[in-house]
């Protein structure tokens, strides 16, 4: 592979590549707390504040009428409550989620507050030292300044990062130690002492304890070591295999609860069937996200028109991209080069893929599941455009320019519109929670009905932080109690009353007990608001 360096001609670069990542940074920082606050963040804060789901249900979700602080005291630290209490309620009810990002929101809540911003902070943190991660690993891998740069521009302007950066969740923290754990084992294979396997060792018990999903990614590192040792059982593979089977036995606990609680608390959406026309659909959607910022009619189920024109053109280019950056990367390159990227892109993608291929399911539609393969196209897309960009060939060179230019544009635009937008397609089940928000707070005294059932407990959470003072909440359980068990009793003193994702049973019962209709005044995928009035 030929040594790339800046050379005269490329100094005017440096202050685009300056100027980008500046932006970058400043897309993870500004407005940490403006965006829409949902109900997998409302999940991360009551359990990093050491409560459970079963008390809050039992002590909230009691059918009586609750104040707004009632509510919003679940999503502060609980007194006297320490951080055992953050592992058991992990433990018991979601172990689907390791412990030590929880523990260090926790931490994080404790030193900075627990607003919106601060906890969001952690993320914008992690993902701000992923840069220059990214960048030692990039000159661990490809011996190159150029790439490393061209790497952090890419993944500073690339929407599917800023919107993790800026979610009090754990993946931005994954991606890190993913980065983290691949510098320690290129590290520990060039020197193979016992302190760099140790160091290494260590980084994927941190990994997989961040997030469960490292127990693939640790498995694709072993591939790694025994393709780059030529399929032969050399003291490398050993090493490795001895690192990866410690981090595993030190998972093993964890793992057990998970594997208990598994059918209760665990992600059962994930193998619910799909077609696998939707499968490659939303596969198609993953490669555009990494690059551009998927907008209201970006997808692929309209019918034949512009927007289906749109969509499809951005997925051949994106694809394009990536199809000619593998080339490059293989031809132009050796394998201990380009074998780590190509392994971190297959890692999670293609066994969560071949299970929902093969089983059923969808697996694989989660992008914040594929961070270890984001990371791994961006590094192959950055090795093939700064490779390009000393071609010799001058039509080869300008072609390349212009499609950096245009990938690096597309991503300050995206992000642009994401700093100004008040949700994001990561919020998913709760993506237009600030509209029912606008409904409610557009009535004076306004009562909220709901049930703990599904989505409903986390939204309800969530939904405290973007109505007004005065709203009330009736909130009854819909985890232990069958709906024909339930009564609700509506004070005739609320004249605005809601209800917000409730059973169809409950509606009826409501209907016929205070003879009121029921007006639909919101509905998307997700959310269906109903308002009260009277007959």
């Amino acid at each position: 592979m030929p040594k790339l360096t800046i050379g005269p001609r490329q100094k005017w670069s440096t202050i685009l590549l300056a100027i980008t990542v500046i932006l970058g940074i400043f897309f993870r920082l500004a407005h940490l707390g403006h965006q829409l606050y949902w109900h997998d963040e409302a999940y991360t804060l009551f359990r990093a504040a050491g409560y459970t789901g079963r008390e809050i249900n039992r002590l909230l979700f009691d059918g009586q009428i609750h104040p707004l602080q009632n509510v919003l005291q679940y999503q502060h630290l609980r007194p006297k409550s320490t951080w055992l209490d953050t592992v058991k309620s992990l433990a018991l009810e979601d172990a689907q989620h390791p412990p030590i990002y929880y523990l260090l929101v926790r931490l994080w809540m404790s030193i900075f507050g627990d607003s919106i911003a601060a906890i969001r902070s952690l993320s914008a943190l992690a993902s701000l030292l992923f840069f220059p991660c990214l960048y030692w690993l990039s000159r661990l891998i490809f011996r190159s300044s150029v790439i490393g740069w061209t790497t952090i521009t890419l993944v500073a302007v690339s929407p599917l990062q800023v919107m993790y950066a800026q979610e009090a969740r754990e993946y931005a923290l994954w991606s890190l130690t993913v980065l983290l754990s691949s510098i320690a084992l290129l590290v520990a294979w060039r020197h193979s002492n016992f302190m760099s396997w140790a160091i290494y060792t260590v980084s994927l018990i941190v990994s997989i304890y961040t997030f469960s999903l490292s127990g693939l990614v640790i498995v694709a590192y072993v591939f790694y070591v025994f393709i780059r040792e030529d399929y032969r059982l050399t003291k490398q593979v050993v090493n490795c295999l001895i690192a990866s089977l410690v981090a595993i036995v030190a998972f093993l606990p964890w793992l057990f609860w998970a594997l208990k609680s598994w059918s209760e608390t665990g992600a059962v959406w994930s193998s619910v069937p799909i077609p696998w026309v939707a499968l490659f659909k939303i596969w198609g959607l993953h490669i555009v996200q990494i690059f551009i910022l998927p907008f209201k009619h970006l997808n692929f189920n309209y019918p034949l028109g512009v927007y289906t024109f749109l969509s499809y053109s951005i997925l051949v280019f994106c694809l394009g991209v990536i199809s000619f950056s593998l080339y490059q990367l293989i031809a132009y390159s050796s394998k201990p080069v380009w074998l780590l990227p190509i392994i971190l892109t297959g890692s999670t993608f293609l066994p969560l893929a071949f299970l929902d291929l093969t089983f059923g399911g969808q697996r694989s539609t989660a992008n914040r599941y594929l961070m270890p393969t984001f990371l791994g196209i961006q590094l192959i897309v950055a090795f093939a455009l700064a490779v390009s960009f000393l071609a010799q060939n001058n039509l080869k060179r300008k072609i390349t320019k212009s499609v950096y230019a245009t990938i690096i544009t597309v991503g300050i635009i995206s992000c642009a519109f994401n700093f100004q937008s008040p949700t994001a397609w990561t919020k998913i089940v709760s993506y237009n929670l600030y509209q029912v928000a606008d409904l409610v707070n557009e009535q004076q005294n306004p009562l909220i009905v709901s049930s703990s059932e599904g989505i409903n407990f986390g939204n309800i959470l969530a939904l405290t932080y973007l109505v007004k003072k005065d709203v009330h909440f009736l909130l009854v359980d819909g985890w232990q109690k069958q709906d024909y068990e339930t009564e609700i009793d509506i004070p005739r003193t609320y004249k605005n009353v809601f209800l917000l994702g409730l059973s169809e049973h409950l509606r009826k019962k409501l209907k016929q007990k205070h003879n009121a209709q029921l007006k639909l005044v919101f509905n998307d995928v997700h959310l269906w608001l109903w308002k009260m009035e009277n007959s």
